[in-house]
């Protein structure tokens, strides 16, 4: 469960775009778009179940997770503007000899859907 909130304008009075915290893609709000929520304040909270599902032959790699998970967050510039977005999602992760790597499906109530691929170290 995470909360934050952070300050500063532009020169125009305008909300400073550095300053703010986003949420979508695959850090936060996954169904979403890159960045796609913004705001001076943000809440996101995540949970889900991992479980070992199997295991890659030694010379390949190590054991394959299954994760699915919820989570739902808002970023807003002031609390009547915060709604509350959602998604779905459901990972696999392994060890590989070139590194991690993340296959991941994510729904929101929307229909906002994404799907990521990533071989190595994502962050």
């Amino acid at each position: 469960l995470f909360f934050g909130a952070a300050g500063g304008t532009s020169f125009d009075d305008a909300p400073s775009p550095f300053r703010q915290f986003t949420l979508g893609g695959r850090a936060g709000l996954s169904a979403f778009d890159l960045d796609e929520f913004r705001g001076d304040h943000f809440g996101y909270v995540r949970g889900g179940y991992l479980r070992e599902i199997g295991r890659l032959p030694d010379l390949f790699g190590g054991p394959i997770y299954a994760l699915a998970g919820v989570e739902a967050g808002s970023a807003f510039d002031e609390v009547d503007q915060a709604r509350v977005h959602s998604s779905l999602t459901g990972k696999v992760v392994t060890e590989t000899v070139v590194g991690p790597l993340l296959l991941s499906s994510n729904v929101a109530p929307d229909g906002d859907v994404a799907f990521y691929i990533a071989l190595g170290h994502v962050f």
